[in-house]
């Protein structure tokens, strides 16, 4: 048993985020169908797949640049009370919470894209 600190649990997290999603295409891959779906959203015509496959590596390439938004002290407000209290005063075994971790990596890496595609349907909105 080790004892972290939130700011050790929120540089981990951000050491799986960097690890998981080292690249466009694995963030395309990792959330594919989602990507597509919001790509496809912003146009009222009928895309071939070269255009959504197109589309979608530019979003998975802007998420990617983007993944320095995502800071140790973000992170930080998005752990668990729970297990900040207990690592903090109690200690844990780290390979109890990977899962956890690594869900929350995956999850704040969803997050960033949804801000992403609300940010371009806010810009589509005020060109109309």
């Amino acid at each position: 048993m080790k004892k972290y600190s939130d700011e050790e649990l929120a540089k981990i997290v951000k050491l799986l985020i960097n690890k998981k999603f080292d690249s466009a295409d694995k963030i395309l891959s990792t959330f594919n169908s989602n990507i597509k779906r919001k790509f496809k959203s912003f146009h009222k015509r009928k895309l071939i797949d070269n255009e959504i496959e197109i589309g979608s590596l530019k979003i998975a390439n802007d998420i990617y640049s983007d993944l320095g938004r995502i800071t140790i002290e973000f992170i930080k407000t998005k752990l668990s009370k729970e297990l900040i209290d207990k690592s903090y005063f109690q200690g844990i075994e780290l390979d109890e919470y990977m899962d956890y971790l690594n869900e929350l990596a995956t999850e704040l890496v969803k997050d960033l894209l949804q801000v992403k595609y609300n940010y371009i349907k806010k810009q589509i909105k005020k060109k109309k």
